[in-house]
């Protein structure tokens, strides 16, 4: 991008796998770095060991919590022990860090790891509300439906989803006629069930 004073260009520069990598700009006339952009946990990790003065020009992004912050298991659980150190050293020198969501920001901010001054929340992910209600006609419009919307691993949250359902059915079978559960997930995720899985759910009214 330019603007009066600048001319800029970008650099991708990948590590370990095609979907890790920092983004460097650079001064197109001098080529003096003026931002670098890092999104993964790799890159952040790795980050530690710039100098100084470029750790000040970093913009670190989240594209979500992760299982090292989501998983309860036992390995991500010790994994994160180390990692929020190394964290909390990184974001003290960037220049800011971007968040997609406020839930994550405050997540952050309760631990500590990020200075509230250094976030900014740039919403990236979910829906067109309003798109949605006028491409469907009033019948539909009138059924009123949960979603889960996500992957289907654990740390999503999908199988309290699904118990939510089977509770409403035990204790409240009037509000689960009246409410439709819904899974909005990938169609790779759909695949992996087993015809078995999927029509347990269809019966309980997913």
């Amino acid at each position: 991008r330019k603007n009066k004073n600048v001319s800029l260009m970008s650099l991708n520069c990948f590590l370990f796998r095609q979907n890790s990598f920092l983004k460097i700009f650079l001064n197109k006339n001098n080529h003096e770095i003026k931002a670098i952009i890092i999104h993964t946990i790799e890159c952040i990790l790795l980050s530690i060991l710039l100098p100084l003065k470029y750790r000040r020009l970093i913009i670190y992004v989240f594209e979500g919590l992760g299982r090292v912050f989501s998983s309860r298991l036992i390995l991500y659980r010790l994994i994160k022990r180390i990692v929020i150190p190394i964290y909390e050293f990184s974001f003290k020198a960037c220049k800011f860090v971007i968040l997609l969501n406020s839930s994550d920001a405050a997540f952050f901010a309760e631990l500590g790891i990020i200075p509230i001054r250094k976030m900014r929340i740039l919403p990236g992910t979910g829906i067109d509300i309003d798109l949605i209600d006028r491409s469907i006609n009033y019948e539909r419009s009138k059924a009123k439906f949960i979603d889960f919307i996500g992957r289907m691993i654990p740390e999503k949250g999908y199988i309290p989803f699904i118990y939510i359902r089977l509770n409403l059915l035990e204790y409240f079978p009037d509000l689960a006629k009246k409410y439709k559960f819904r899974i909005i997930t990938p169609q790779s995720y759909i695949k992996a069930l087993s015809n078995e899985d999927k029509k347990y759910l269809k019966n309980i009214g997913i």
